[in-house]
């Protein structure tokens, strides 16, 4: 399962996405990396795996992640 969240979401913010995420109790497979888009130097956002789910975080991206960062939403469902 793949759950993303923007940066800066101001409805569903990340912190609390991380919080949710940790009452799950899910092993850490892989811990937090960030990712970079091609021909990118900056950084593009965050990942971390757990067991059976992934969690990206989007840098600079609002709720509408896809809108407002579509290149970055690309990479990260991909």
């Amino acid at each position: 399962m793949l759950k993303y969240s923007g940066t800066d979401d101001s409805i569903v913010a990340t912190i609390g996405t991380q919080e949710w995420i940790e009452t799950l109790n899910r092993t850490v497979k892989r811990p937090w990396s960030e990712y970079k888009l091609a021909n990118s130097t900056q950084i593009a956002g965050f990942w971390q795996e757990y067991e059976g789910l992934t969690f990206a975080t989007i840098r600079s991206a609002g709720h509408m992640v896809p809108t407002d960062k579509p290149e970055a939403a690309f990479h990260v469902i991909s």
